[in-house]
């Protein structure tokens, strides 16, 4: 079975405030344990989510909580936290799964530098810096700013201490200032192409460039939203009101976007070819090696029709080849390229 290095999922969100088990198999959500090993998933990477809006002057100690549960899933049967580059490689071939610390929103900050040392002792292996706008930059969900001083800072201080910047959900402006101040590779942990589906949330073609050229990767999500343009313009238009009341109401965002998918339930959602379409772009722009995945799970209200969890994904390993990516090709995307960025976090 092919295996897969994913990039992103929520799942510790449901560990923290729901209790789930991930250790048992699990009839709701996207990810656990067991399905992970039925996926073929011998790495994910669980992005320890939050925004101030949310969690007010509690936005450290929140963070802090969500990678104590990550690094904590260390002890359950079949995972593993790997430590060294060595205890990556080896997640290539075994029954285990190996799980890496991220965090997705900059506010985990509190905006004190020092902070990133915390996360470095932690193992976070990368800071998605946007979600909404905050203190260090702007966001494709917001007012497109870039980055501020803090920013900066944070960037050169990321790298400094072999933890990736992430531009997914960054505004335009932002990713052209991170490209202008950055020195090492950086990524999309979980973003598509904006050519295929007109959202800001997704790259655009001379971003997807940039990253590959800079030695990064992106990892294509799931969203049906900014995989088709279609299902996005159905989207807009019968959910735009609970859109609208998300953005009044930015402390209950999670709760008030629960209800999209039952606004959207009756509308047919795209397929694996419409991953797969997002693939081949990548590649076709910014080659091979850039091409990588980068779920969602857990992070999203629904998923394409025929990957409706971590468990599906050796169906969407066999949809690649049937649409013509070689085996080696497929190895790359699925495994291959995130390990190369990865070990770049890892100091031996």
């Amino acid at each position: 079975m092919t295996r897969i290095f994913d990039a992103h999922c929520d799942t510790i969100l449901r560990v923290a405030d729901a209790g789930v088990d991930l250790a048992r198999r699990g009839e709701t959500g996207h990810v656990d344990v067991p399905r992970l090993l039925d996926g073929g998933v011998g790495c994910q990477v669980f992005a320890c989510f939050g925004t101030r809006a949310e969690h007010g002057d509690d936005i450290a100690a929140h963070a802090d909580r969500l990678l104590e549960r990550v690094t904590g899933l260390g002890d359950l049967p079949g995972v593993t936290i790997p430590a060294t580059v060595a205890e990556l490689d080896a997640l290539a071939s075994g029954d285990s799964v190996g799980i890496l610390p991220a965090v997705e929103g900059g506010e985990a900050l509190d905006g004190d530098l020092g902070r990133l040392d915390r996360f470095s002792e932690l193992g976070v292996r990368y800071v998605t810096l946007a979600w909404n706008d905050n203190e260090l930059t702007g966001s494709s969900f917001g007012g497109g700013g870039g980055l501020t001083g803090l920013g900066r800072d944070v960037v050169r201080g990321m790298e400094e201490r072999d933890i990736l910047v992430d531009v997914s959900h960054m505004s335009d402006t932002a990713f052209a200032d991170t490209e202008r101040i950055s020195r090492r590779p950086f990524i999309a942990s979980h973003s598509s192409c904006r050519a295929l589906c007109d959202i800001d949330r997704n790259l655009t073609d001379e971003q997807i460039r940039v990253i590959a050229e800079r030695g990064g990767a992106v990892g294509v999500m799931y969203a049906p939203g900014v995989l088709d343009d279609g299902f996005r313009l159905a989207e807009g238009r019968i959910a735009a009101p609970i859109f609208e009341e998300a953005k009044a109401h930015p402390e209950r965002i999670v709760e008030i976007l629960g209800r999209v998918a039952e606004a959207m339930a009756d509308q047919p959602r795209p397929g694996l070819d419409a991953v797969v379409d997002h693939l081949e772009h990548l590649a076709e722009v910014g080659g091979i090696g850039c091409v990588a995945l980068g779920s969602d799970f857990d992070g999203l209200p629904y998923l394409p029709a025929g990957l409706d969890s971590c468990a599906a994904l050796p169906d969407l390993v066999r949809r690649m080849g049937a649409r013509g990516f070689t085996d080696d090709q497929i190895e790359a995307i699925c495994w291959g390229n995130w390990l190369r960025v990865f070990r770049t976090t890892f100091v031996e």
